[in-house]
Formats: C-alpha cells, sequence, structure tokens
C-alpha cells in the first residue's frame, strides 16, 4: 500500500497518485512538504505515529494488506490461510518470491522473528499490545514491560503462540480467544516483515551475544535472546532483540520487502524514500512500478510557509490545515481558487477516538439528579424511551439523550466493532 497526503487527504492506492502543482521538477521526483515533522522512529516495532506509519507503509509489507483505498483486505506476503474450526489457529501460506532490501530471502521464520520481535521488545510506548491482546500467552507481556528478561522471553518462544513451517512455507499463529478483527490487526504496521540479518548486523554493540543490559527504568539487567530461536544454524549468537528495549539503529533506519527504501533521515530537515526497482509484487501481472522514483519530505513547521510554498511552486504537494484552506480552496462551492493547484478529496481510515463505557454498570448525574445504576437487562429505543430516575425502579434507568447509558446498546457498538 503506498500511502500519500494531499493537502490534508490521504491517498490509499496500489499505483501512487502524483498530484502536480509545479513543472520544473523531473516527472519521478516528489517533494511533499508535511506538518506532522519527522517520524519519532522507523521501527516497524516501536513506531506508533502517523508520520513513521506513512514511512513504513512505503517501505514494508505485512501479511495481508488493505486494497487501494476500500476496507477489503487481499494477500500480500501471504497467499492465503486457513482457520481451525475453533477460530483459535490461523494458517498462513506464504510468497515463495519474496526478498528483503538487503538480499535476504523471506520466509515463514522471517515472519516468525518479526513478529516474536516487536512481542519481546515490549515497548510500552510502541504498538505490540495490538497483537499481544490476542496471541497466544503474550498478553502477560504487555503489563511486564519493566520486568521482561530473557528467560521470560524465551519461555513464551517455547510455547506454540507462533510457528513456523519454512520446508511448507506456512506460519501458524495461535490465539487466546476469537479475536473478530484479528486480519485487520495484523495488517497494522507492526505485524511488518522486517529482515532478521539486517537486525541482526546491526544488533547493539552494548548487549554482545551472553552479554548483560540495564534496561531503560533501570529495574532490570538482561541479554539478548539467541538468534537459535528462528535460525538453528546461528545458535549461540544473539538476535538483536533484547527484552524491553528498543534497538536504536533500526528507530532510524530499515530494511523491509515493499516498494520503497528509506535512504536518507536528516533529522529536522527531511527525509528520503527511494524507489525499490527488484520490488516482489513486479512479479503480479498488472503491477508497475510507482511512477515516482525519489520522495522528498522536507519538514516545514507553519501551514502558512507551506501555502506560500505551493502558491509559489517550491513544492508539489503540501499538507494544508482546514484553517488555511480558503487561501486555495471554496469548500462550500467545492472550487479551486489558485491556478496550478489542485485540491483532492479522498477517503481515509483515519478514527481520532472512539470509547465507550465498558462497566456493566453506569452511574452519573445529570441537572443535579444523581441516577441510579441501571438494570442489566436495559434497553434503548429512541422513540419511546423516557428518563428513568430512581423512583421507576424497574425501568431501564436510561438516558433518553444518551443511547450509551443503556448497556444493551453499549453491547450491540461493541460487538459492531
Amino acid at each position: 500500500m503506498f500511502v500519500g497526503i494531499l493537502l490534508g487527504i490521504f491517498l490509499l492506492s496500489t499505483n501512487l497518485a502524483v498530484f502536480e502543482a509545479v513543472g520544473k521538477l523531473p516527472n519521478d521526483v516528489l517533494i511533499h512538504e508535511d506538518t506532522t515533522g519527522e517520524p519519532d522512529s522507523v521501527d516497524p516495532a516501536y513506531d506508533y505515529e502517523t508520520r513513521g506509519g506513512a514511512i513504513l507503509e512505503q517501505v514494508y509489507n505485512t501479511l495481508y494488506d488493505y486494497e487501494g483505498a476500500s476496507t477489503d483486505l487481499v494477500p500480500s506476503l501471504a497467499t492465503g490461510y486457513t482457520i481451525s474450526a475453533d477460530g483459535l489457529s490461523w494458517v498462513f501460506t506464504l510468497r515463495d518470491d519474496v526478498t528483503f532490501h538487503d538480499g535476504t530471502p523471506f520466509n515463514a521464520s522471517c515472519m516468525k522473528y518479526s513478529l516474536d520481535r516487536a512481542i519481546i521488545m515490549n515497548d510500552y510506548d510502541g504498538p505490540a499490545w495490538i497483537i499481544q491482546q490476542f496471541i497466544k500467552g503474550a498478553t502477560d507481556m504487555i503489563m511486564d514491560y519493566e520486568n521482561l528478561n530473557v528467560t521470560e522471553a524465551e519461555a513464551w518462544l517455547e510455547t506454540d503462540a507462533i510457528v513456523a513451517d519454512d520446508a511448507n512455507n506456512k506460519l501458524t499463529i495461535n490465539i487466546d480467544y476469537n479475536y473478530i478483527p484479528f486480519l485487520a490487526a495484523m495488517t497494522y504496521t507492526v505485524g511488518s516483515a522486517v529482515s532478521p540479518t539486517f537486525v541482526y548486523n546491526h544488533r547493539d554493540t552494548n548487549v554482545p551475544d551472553g552479554g548483560d543490559y540495564t534496561f531503560d527504568t533501570g529495574n532490570n539487567d538482561t541479554d539478548q535472546v539467541d538468534m537459535e530461536w528462528w535460525f538453528p544454524a546461528k545458535a549461540g549468537t544473539g538476535s538483536g532483540i533484547v527484552p524491553g528495549k528498543q534497538n536504536e539503529y533500526m528507530n532510524k533506519h530499515t530494511c523491509g520487502t515493499g516498494p520503497y527504501m528509506l535512504t536518507e533521515w536528516t533529522a529536522g530537515e527531511r527525509t528520503v524514500l527511494e524507489r525499490n526497482d527488484n520490488w516482489w509484487e513486479l512479479q503480479n501481472a498488472g503491477t508497475e512500478l510507482p511512477t515516482i522514483k525519489t520522495f522528498y519530505h522536507n519538514i516545514v513547521a507553519e501551514a502558512a510557509t507551506r501555502v506560500l510554498d505551493l502558491k509559489g511552486k517550491d513544492t508539489d504537494v503540501a499538507y494544508v490545515p482546514e484553517t488555511n484552506m480558503p487561501e486555495l480552496y471554496d469548500l462550500a462551492t467545492g472550487t479551486d481558487l489558485v491556478d496550478g493547484i489542485v485540491t483532492e478529496m479522498f477517503p481515509s481510515f483515519s478514527l481520532m477516538y472512539f470509547g465507550t463505557n465498558l462497566n456493566d454498570t453506569l452511574e452519573y448525574e445529570e441537572a443535579g439528579e444523581l441516577w441510579t445504576k441501571e438494570a442489566a437487562t436495559s434497553t434503548y429505543n429512541g422513540t419511546d424511551l423516557g428518563k428513568y430516575g430512581p423512583l421507576n425502579p424497574d425501568n431501564s434507568n436510561a438516558s433518553a439523550d444518551n443511547p450509551f447509558t443503556a448497556l444493551k446498546f453499549r453491547q450491540a457498538v461493541a460487538y459492531a466493532f
């Protein structure tokens, strides 16, 4: 999946669309200025924000991916999957023609290494919880980030949580309970395949094989997990995975299987992506290389400056917040106001926040009136639900103004998501 940002609108396409605002640049070069600044990290096991995610989407692949701008999930590094009758075992058949940017062949062990790595790194500010919450036995690690060590990590690796079968090119992921959005969760960037060779070659030199390392929290010491858990031929050498610890080199460098490679990150100035002309997906009928060969992202913090750059033809694409849009676009009529600058709107998967009260009972105060805990049998009907308070104990005690005060309504919403 390629992700571009056009005047605040997200592009999601399997063929990168280009917004041409100027003509002086080569056709295969794009300058992109963006208000979100630079990434926190470009390690899919750690990064958990928009700017880094935009780079990860270009550089890495996951088992499945979204098809263009739709919500349909289609195979990427996997070719298909089967699910056990109880829904607790997912078996993915993997592609056998994929290589990482460093030339390492992709296989089931590489995919297992990548997922295990995110889970064992277990960064409390990172995205690992997205898959830890359902992968067998991994939930306990979420709250154990200060104490997780090699002994505990290897005890988990001994289980059948994630099983690689290189001979048959299959990866099995066992989960603790039926999780409806399992495939969507695995499609988040934390599920990206990372080259084990690249991580190993750039492992933290402060953590020699079998050496000690002090946690950032200062609470514990640990070693690298041995490489034998994924590649037995390398037994006795460190894997580059330290429980509870980030890899500082991987925070700034990438090695994936995607259509672009991160070739430069100058802090506070820009990041540069170069097209991967050996992209494995070119083997698929109908797939073409992205039009853009070099993708520059220059950091320009001020929205007014980005607008001036657009008007002065000093950039191809810019993120423009709604407050500055009237200079370029009439939202009421849908009309562009500046020659040569085009605003296009595309659907987005972005959701700023959605939360519900997960308690079985609810207390709240409204208009100075204390409402009783709702009954477990409460319902919501927008046409006839009244405000039932302490004087009506046989009714639902749900608010007519707020359907989320009704337990059944909250359960229905939770089921829908």
